[in-house]
């Protein structure tokens, strides 16, 4: 099949190769060096034989000796002073990304010819949280950004193999996937097939072959095409062939096929609507048990009751949000299924007449996309992701200002980002509340297991007693018949180290509500997640969505489930410790520092050891091994949660000098907010002054007093406030046990501080007194005080 000859380059993704630069002229006045061209140029400066030593080995042997200049040679020979006609052409079109293995400067030459304000980023340098349309990607390094001192770090300097290596474990890797994931066609020009090691980037080449193009020089090896045309298609027709097709491109035809969008995923009502079989009991206990949810099932036996409960109630009160409002909320604890309800609300809003799409990503091509839907009069964009939608709803909004955005987020985010969510989404705003579970859900749970025959002992009187779906779900657990399912089913992947590695990881992911990038596995686990688990691939579908870069589980209860009662503490903290060292070296993205503050909690880590009898023990050598990483050495967030499990080992003053690191950090980090550091600072001055010897004078009650002004701030702040109100519960028993060694003094500005916090309390209405339990605080400072009083 011939390349198309009206692609979309904006919508495109270029990459190139050194037979790409080959035609260009270096300042020394020739050709930059393609494929072991360098080797050869290099061994001629060494004198040595040319053929017998790679490019590493010859990269050493400079390193080694003074007189030579590799710098000087480097720069003589990819500093570009004039671009081709074929290469003007080529780069003179806005490509949605380019990507280059080249050490030359030839794309920045031909931005700033073309007057082209795109970025240009090393494969080293941080990636920025949106990285801008038409930014080109140096995947081996740039000689623009070397010099004498660093140009052996700055450039890898390896062969075929260092592109998996460094690239593939980089953060660049993911953008890269997301890329060709969405891109309309994915252009590889410049490359030898000698250089077939590009193809290993593919995670799931069956996805974008028939979108992947590789520009070759002919002849063609027979055997190396065979191996290309894995991954797409070869074309023997070299640089000057792609550049005329680029010369003479025709514009690309509007998006009119509503199923061709990629980023966008059109809801199709009418898909599968033929189907008539009902939901069989496996697929209902597959659900169930494995949270293995098929979207068009749903869609084709809604508003029945026969695949997921339809929650009637909820979802009218859902639609008439939707309808009025511009943002919609859908705000449940995890395992509540916001996901389910996102395609119930779906299916009920394209009997209004909307369009629905699910956005899955933020990708540059999500503009043309977009504005394919600009004439249609009702639409709806469902997120299931909140980070995707913080991402991508200002843009979708400013092409589709008449659309409506519909956002799955935990409860527990909704409550700590209030700001951003009123700063970021389309007003008006409406919260519609998933935890609710009524006696009609309860009663259309129990029919949905009827049939399937999960509904054994007295399961059905318990799940009427459920106050929510995941405490259904958990009890389902507890069925024998379910039980035993679940461990045949992930004996072969727990039998395989690797395999049950990446399966932990994928669970540990699912559990903090988190998808995994197959780079953090490559880093953590120097595991491809995809190719590990399609040997098991019948087993892992179950367990893991498959059919695209990611790698998520399709349950957080089943997560949660799996984690505590098939996987033991010490199969599942040394994958913790590996992906907490691979987070901590991206931090900066949203989403590892999610993976980073999540699982390194403490209390997250006991729950997953509360099955162990030494659990606690096994955290504090946890935190001691990663104690030892240099990246996590520098996290405050780590040092509080080493300082809290100390605290529950009865090593209160050990805990202390941790907490003192912990904000020794922050300071050094310049940015970082102390709100979880003061509140656990109270509650450890506190205690360790409740515990000091009677008799003794108060030594930390200047820490004490200043840290309950800290405290005593967030109490009016709804993102921190119910954290301030439960560690105020520290003063009574504080009081109480050291009141009498408490100078005048001291016992005035105690007071004080009290009657700050009870005033603060006082003025919580009685929804938000009945979240926090402050009601009870409230008592127990007032006791304090009086205590106080009595001992003035």
């Amino acid at each position: 099949m011939p390349i198309p000859t009206n692609f979309d380059p904006s919508s495109s993704v270029l990459f190139l190769g050194s037979g790409f630069s080959a035609s260009g002229t270096a300042i020394y006045g020739g050709h930059p060096p393609a494929g072991d061209q360098l080797c050869d140029l290099l061994a001629d400066e060494l004198k040595v034989a040319r053929g017998k030593y790679d490019l590493q080995a010859l990269a050493d042997a400079f390193r080694r000796r003074p007189e030579l200049n590799m710098y000087q040679s480097l720069r003589r020979l990819f500093t570009i002073s004039n671009l081709s006609v074929d290469q003007r052409e080529i780069l003179k079109l806005r490509w949605q990304r380019i990507y280059t293995t080249n050490y030359d400067d030839s794309v920045e030459l031909a931005f700033h010819e073309n007057g082209i304000k795109s970025p240009s980023y090393n494969y080293d340098d941080p990636k920025p949280a949106r990285v801008p349309r038409g930014a080109v990607i140096h995947l081996h390094g740039v000689i623009k950004k070397a010099t004498e001192e660093n140009i052996h770090q700055q450039l890898v300097l390896g062969r075929q193999s260092y592109i998996r290596q460094f690239f593939a474990k980089s953060p660049w890797y993911d953008e890269f996937l997301r890329d060709i994931r969405f891109c309309e066609a994915i252009f590889f020009v410049g490359y030898s097939l000698a250089d077939p090691h590009v193809t290993a980037l593919f995670v799931n080449p069956e996805q974008s072959k028939l979108r992947t193009y590789f520009v070759l020089r002919p002849p063609l090896d027979s055997l190396l095409v065979e191996h290309i045309e894995e991954y797409g298609e070869a074309h023997p027709i070299e640089t000057k062939g792609f550049a005329q097709i680029c010369r003479s491109l025709s514009a690309p035809p509007p998006l009119a096929d509503l199923n061709n969008l990629r980023i966008l995923r059109w809801i199709d009502p009418f898909k599968d609507q033929k189907t008539v079989i009902q939901p069989t009991s496996l697929e209902v206990i597959n659900l169930v048990a494995f949270g293995a949810f098929d979207s068009q099932r749903a869609l084709s036996t809604l508003p029945n009751g026969k695949y997921v409960i339809p929650r009637q109630k909820m979802a009218r009160r859902a639609v008439q949000q939707v309808v009025q409002n511009r943002t919609t909320l859908l705000h449940g604890r995890l395992g509540n299924g916001k996901s389910i309800f996102l395609w119930i609300l779906a299916f009920h809003l394209m009997a209004l007449d909307y369009q629905c799409f699910r956005c899955s990503a933020m990708s540059p091509a999500i503009d043309r996309e977009a504005k394919a839907l600009v004439d249609h009069p009702k639409v709806a964009i469902l997120f299931d992701s909140y980070d995707v939608a913080i991402d991508s709803v200002d843009r979708l909004y400013e092409l589709l200002p008449h659309a409506r955005f519909i956002v799955c987020v935990r409860s527990g985010v909704q409550d700590v980002r209030l700001h951003e969510i009123a700063t970021r989404f389309p007003s008006s705003i409406a919260r519609v509340n998933l935890n609710e579970f009524d006696a009609e859900d309860r009663s259309d749970f129990i029919d949905l297991l009827v049939p399937a025959g999960a509904l054994k002992d007295d399961l059905e009187n318990r799940i009427r007693s459920c106050a929510d779906i995941r405490e259904v779900v958990a009890t389902i657990y507890e069925n024998e018949f379910i039980q035993r399912r679940i461990r045949e089913s992930l004996a072969p992947l727990r039998s395989d180290r690797s395999a049950a590695a990446v399966t932990i990881l994928g669970l540990l992911l699912s559990w903090i509500n988190q998808t995994g990038d197959p780079s953090l596995y490559l880093e953590a686990l120097d595991a491809d997640p995809h190719t590990t688990l399609a040997k098991y691939r019948e087993v892992a579908i179950d367990i893991f969505r498959l059919d695209d870069d990611q790698i998520q589980a399709r349950s957080p209860v089943f997560s949660d489930y799996i984690l505590r009662r098939l996987f033991s503490v010490d199969e599942i903290f040394p994958v913790v410790e590996k992906v907490l060292i691979a987070a901590v070296q991206r931090k900066k993205e949203r989403k590892y520092r999610a993976i980073l503050s999540n699982i390194m909690r403490y209390s997250a880590l006991l729950s997953l050891s509360k099955e162990a009898p030494d659990g606690a023990n096994k955290i504090i050598g946890l935190y001691g091994r990663l104690q030892r990483d240099v990246g996590i050495q520098e996290e405050p967030l780590f040092w509080l949660q080493y300082a809290i499990a100390m605290t529950e080992a009865d090593s209160a003053e050990i805990a202390e000098g941790f907490l003192r690191t912990a904000y020794r950090k922050a300071a050094e980090a310049g940015d970082f907010a102390t709100y979880q550091l003061d509140t656990f600072a109270l509650r450890l001055y506190l205690k360790l002054e409740e515990k000091a010897e009677v008799g003794r004078s108060v030594s930390r009650i200047k820490m004490i007093l200043y840290s309950t002004k800290l405290v005593s701030g967030m109490i009016g702040d709804q993102n921190h406030r119910a954290y301030a109100v439960r560690v105020l519960e520290g003063w009574l028993p504080f009081v109480a046990s050291r009141v009498a060694d408490l100078t005048g003094s001291q016992k005035t500005k105690c007071l004080a501080a009290v009657d700050d916090l009870l005033h603060k309390i006082s003025g919580l209405s009685a929804a938000v007194r009945a979240e926090t339990g402050s009601d009870q605080v409230k008592s127990d400072l007032e006791a304090a005080k009086r205590t106080l009083l009595l001992g003035a």
